[in-house]
């Protein structure tokens, strides 16, 4: 904005377009003023890094920043050139027709014009820019109106902004993964009350995954049927959605029942866009319970033995970060080795 008012000192204030006409017509001692002015007005906005643009009452380009052809493009004469013509090559539409109509509305009422942090796609080249933009009503030298506009982009602001505001949520996580893991591995559960410890693990699944619901299940065995997850626990699921996830088998199209197909862990980021579940009974179940996307990572033994599963499920289309599943990977250590120590101390009771 300094760029601006730097440009208005140069330039006559409440003098009409008129008056200032007829007054410098019947003098000529002016002129050489006038002509430093517009030199100086010239160089104020020619060589600016910033992109700004002048644009006289019948909305022609006058003068165009060094900023504001990199931005329109080099290869584009544009002193004298029509705005809106312009505009439209760059921007689509109804946002080329709007920029054009405010510079017209400014010309006519002398209100500045300002757009914070909006967005809009070039049409020029496949890219959305966020921008900040500021037309004022000017004078020129010669005392006719002008306006001035001053486009700052802010994409690339916004995106370290946004890189930043991601770093930050990563670290959140991480810590408040060291705190879940740590209180998982110090807390006592009383005998008989082994549902407690499942739940504590599910709090901390979901703290960890920023979800709506999670499950743990155990891996069976179910005579000629072959594997199969029997659930333990579950975190927001409905009712018959838990009835129906009560045994799932290898076949099943669930997340769960791909990763105990491949041993993998397994993610659907929106279960409405996934074709191997459509028209199934799973998809009803995932629907009843208000489920949009699953992730499903495999519970291994220290010997690489499966043990069981353990899922989290999200409201909405949703795919984990890579700091996610790093602290997820943790406390799936810890279920496992716990499923397996409670293995250990039924085959001893046995």
């Amino acid at each position: 904005m300094d760029q601006i008012h730097r440009i208005r000192r140069c330039m006559p204030q409440n003098v009409s377009g008129r008056a200032a006409r007829d007054d410098l017509a019947d003098t000529g001692v002016f002129e050489p003023a006038l002509k430093a002015a517009r030199e100086t007005i010239g160089n104020l906005i020619d060589s600016s890094p910033f992109c700004v643009y002048l644009v006289d009452a019948d909305l022609r380009f006058l003068h165009v920043s060094d900023g504001a052809k990199k931005f329109f493009g080099d290869e584009r004469n544009l002193p004298g050139r029509d705005l809106y013509e312009v505009l439209r090559t760059v921007w689509h539409e109804p946002f080329a027709k709007e920029v054009a109509d405010r510079f017209r509305t400014t010309l006519e009422t002398g209100a500045p014009y300002v757009a914070a942090r909006n967005a809009a796609w070039r049409k020029d080249i496949p890219v959305a820019v966020i921008h900040e933009l500021r037309i004022e009503r000017v004078y020129l030298p010669d005392g006719s109106y002008a306006g001035v506009c001053h486009f700052h982009d802010v994409t690339e602001q916004r995106r370290l902004e946004s890189a930043l505001r991601d770093t930050e949520e990563r670290l959140a996580t991480q810590l408040t993964a060291v705190f879940r893991l740590n209180e998982l591995s110090t807390i006592t559960i009383p005998v008989g009350k082994i549902e407690t410890l499942y739940e504590y693990m599910l709090e901390a699944a979901a703290a960890l995954m920023h979800s709506q619901y999670a499950s743990l299940q155990l891996l069976e065995a179910d005579g000629d049927k072959g594997d199969v997850l029997r659930l333990l626990a579950h975190r927001g699921f409905h009712p018959r959605s838990a009835l129906h996830w009560q045994r799932v088998y290898v076949e099943a199209t669930t997340t769960c029942g791909v990763a105990l197909r491949t041993r993998k862990r397994f993610t659907i980021p929106d279960i409405e866009q996934w074709e191997g579940i459509k028209g199934s009974l799973d998809e009803q179940a995932y629907r009843g319970s208000g489920i949009r996307s699953v992730q499903s990572t495999p519970l291994f033994s220290r010997t690489g033995g499966l043990l069981g599963m353990i899922s989290t499920h999200w409201n909405h289309p949703y795919r984990p970060t890579d700091g996610e599943l790093r602290a997820f990977d943790i406390l799936a250590r810890q279920v496992a080795d716990f499923l397996e120590a409670s293995e250990r101390i039924e085959a001893d009771r046995e």
